[in-house]
């Protein structure tokens, strides 16, 4: 009975342990649904909220649009904050935006040079920023503020008022000038002031304050206010630097610098207008260091005039391509003494006598002589490139590397003592424009030319006189045949009065043939070592031949050294 009570109870028990079992499941169940509900949220708040680029990048254009200055990493920045904006729309938005903020940029940096100095022409720089202002979107409230930013300037502008010494408006006669040629007054109960305005309307201005009570470089701080200048002659007690760079408008500067110190500098580099530059002085020091290098600048030049003071220092003259140049005055009785390289290259200077005195017993060579465009225009001009006066005393050349003569026409043409390393001479011309009967001539004495030259370069007419002494080529003789070509032409036939051919000329059949010209009166023959030229046969016009010298000496008829003279009917 007991076996089958427990039979019994263990059957009885297998029911609830089954239960038991669904219960757990379900409990399992349940608790893994809240896990997985748990991690859920959990991804959910770890997961980073989405960036509105658009809006970011925006936020920071408006940021840097008012900053006080805008830099160039600013604007790099920008930029990378815009292309990481997926929106088409919102892209092109903020890139205008951007390109507004550039504008800015270079507005900040304008108005900041403004504030430092005016620029030499304020309506028309002011112009360009109103222009640069327009471009700005509306979207920056920078924009307006930078309008009254501009239309403080130009109040500031209007009104400003600049005081000048009295020592300048009464001696120097300013306050007289300013009335009497642009009815320019001082403001009202201010005799020493006036507005900024009124003086930039001057255009020309004359001052000189050599013989008052002036500090040196009182007369900058007067000019500097005349900004729309185009004309300025001016002298003064000058500082260590005279600038004037800010005058843009400049066309013709003349210095006056008398009272100049031993060592300053000049600044005009800027001046692209410059056309008539103008150096006066015969005491005070030079400004050029002993350099004028014109090249690519001043394009405009028409008028180059320097005084002795400045000549007589330069080593270097250089003023290439000057296709406006017209009236240059540098060439003084004193020369060049210490010029190494001179280069002037125009098209037509005009109306004066040309006389390039170079080299000193310390400067026996020169670099580079280098002359183009010398036209004539009034009569009886002279064209020289020879030795200083002294050497040419005792004797001595000049030698020259680099010798170039192009485009020139003269009355008078003279080369002396020079040894021409390389040369090049092209279209130059002699004899025109005589007006008094002997003014013409062709002079060559004691030039040394590279290589036998071809004297298809020297045009002629009506050659009054030819003088050829000791030309030479190489240090070889020169055969009169070279010459014979240039000489002998019929332009020449009826106009040569005076022929010289003496030094190292060699005659080909010891015979000189001259029976062309109708009207020679004055014929010398001389070689190099003067025992008399080596030629047996002189052929004359019948009626000619009034004074024939050889060896020094006048001869009459046919005396030595002449085995045969023949007059030709």
């Amino acid at each position: 009975m007991k076996n089958q009570d427990l039979k019994s109870s263990q059957i009885i028990s297998f029911p609830n342990l089954n239960y038991a079992k669904k219960c757990m499941n379900a409990c399992w169940k349940v608790v893994l649904s809240l896990l997985l509900i748990a991690f859920t949220i959990s991804c959910d708040k770890n997961e980073a909220p989405k960036i509105d680029h658009g809006a970011a990048a925006e936020k920071r254009i408006l940021e840097v649009s008012e900053q006080s200055s805008i830099s160039e990493e600013d604007i790099v920045t920008l930029e990378k904050l815009n292309s990481q904006v997926t929106d088409r729309n919102k892209k092109a938005s903020l890139a205008q935006m951007i390109e507004s903020v550039k504008i800015i940029k270079e507005l900040l940096e304008s108005l900041g040079k403004f504030q430092k100095e005016q620029p030499s022409n304020f309506k028309e720089d002011y112009a360009k920023l109103q222009e640069q202002h327009k471009k700005i979107t509306d979207k920056l409230p920078r924009k307006a503020k930078l309008l009254k930013e501009l239309e403080a300037l130009l109040l500031k502008h209007n009104t400003e008022e600049i005081e000048f010494p009295k020592v300048v408006l009464e001696n120097a006669g300013l306050a007289k000038k300013l009335l009497e040629n642009y009815n320019i007054k001082p403001i009202q109960g201010k005799p020493t002031k006036y507005l900024r305005t009124d003086l930039e309307r001057v255009d020309r201005l004359e001052i000189y304050l050599n013989n008052i009570n002036e500090q040196a470089g009182m007369a900058a701080t007067v000019f500097r206010y005349f900004k729309g200048l185009k004309y300025l002659a001016i002298g003064s007690k000058i500082e260590t630097v005279w600038d004037f760079n800010q005058m843009k408008s400049l066309e013709t500067l003349i210095l006056d610098i008398n009272q100049a110190p031993n060592s300053w500098e000049l600044k005009m580099d800027e001046l692209k207008n410059l056309k008539h530059l103008e150096i006066k002085g015969e005491r005070g020091n030079s400004p050029f260091a002993g350099v004028i290098d014109f090249t690519d600048k001043f394009h405009l030049l028409e008028t180059l005039i320097l005084p002795k003071i400045v000549t007589t220092s330069l080593t270097a003259l250089v003023l290439p391509n000057k296709q406006h140049l017209k009236t240059l005055s540098i060439n003084h009785e004193t020369g060049f003494p210490k010029m190494k390289r001179l280069v002037i290259e125009a098209k037509a200077i005009e109306d004066k006598d040309y006389s390039f005195s170079l080299g000193a017993a310390d400067n026996l060579e020169i670099e580079e002589v280098r002359l183009s465009g010398f036209k004539q225009v009034k009569e009886n001009t002279t064209f020289a490139v020879l030795a200083a006066e002294d050497l040419i005393k005792s004797k001595k050349r000049i030698t020259i590397k680099k010798f170039s003569l192009k485009n020139i026409n003269a009355s008078v043409a003279r080369l002396r003592f020079l040894n021409l390393k390389e040369s090049v001479i092209e279209n130059v011309k002699f004899g025109d424009k005589v007006k008094i009967q002997g003014n013409s001539r062709l002079i060559v004495e004691h030039v040394d030319f590279p290589s036998k030259p071809n004297f298809a370069w020297i045009g002629s007419n009506g050659i009054y006189e030819y003088k050829f002494q000791f030309m030479t080529f190489g240090g070889s003789p020169l055969v009169f045949a070279d010459i014979q070509p240039m000489v002998v032409n019929k332009a020449n036939q009826e106009t040569v009065n005076t022929l010289w051919l003496t030094g190292s000329i060699v005659y080909p059949n010891k015979t000189v043939d001259l029976q062309m010209f109708n009207k020679l009166v004055y014929l010398r023959l001389m070689s190099a070592d003067a025992k008399g030229v080596l030629i047996e046969k002189l052929i004359l016009k019948l009626h000619v031949g009034r004074s024939i010298v050889a060896s020094g000496e006048i001869l009459a008829g046919v005396e030595m050294p002449f085995y045969k003279w023949e007059y030709v009917e």
